[in-house]
């Protein structure tokens, strides 16, 4: 990963959007879309993946769907209109993407964890 992001200059997103995916009878995930420089996002995403999958990290099947993940496991007490809700989101500028993080992912005591493994820079 430090070479990949080694020969990636940095890029521009944005927030836009918000969705869902859903379970059977509730959101599974609901989330922020990205938006901007798409073309080296998806650029990184995939030399990452092919670099990983090198080292027995097998690729993901499905499709890479970047997004901001705001919660998880949602099961609204009232009717929830998305379309409303996604009325009212507006597009925010993230910035300047410089770098990349390695997060590991656990689940302990039915809560999702997150912890920082790693930092890689992209070049300057």
């Amino acid at each position: 990963m430090k070479e990949v992001c080694a020969q990636k200059e940095p890029f521009n997103l944005k927030l836009s959007g918000l969705g869902t995916f859903s379970g059977k009878d509730y959101v599974r995930v609901l989330w922020l879309g990205i938006a901007g420089e798409m073309e080296k996002l998806r650029s990184l995403q995939k030399e990452i993946d092919r670099e990983l999958d090198k080292i027995g990290f097998p690729k993901e099947k499905r499709e890479y769907r970047p997004h901001v993940t705001i919660g998880q496991d949602i099961v609204f007490k009232e009717d929830f209109d998305l379309k409303e809700f996604q009325s009212r989101v507006k597009d925010y500028k993230i910035g300047k993407v410089d770098r990349i993080y390695l997060y590991k992912s656990e689940q302990i005591n039915n809560k999702r964890i997150y912890t920082k493994v790693s930092e890689y820079i992209l070049a300057v």
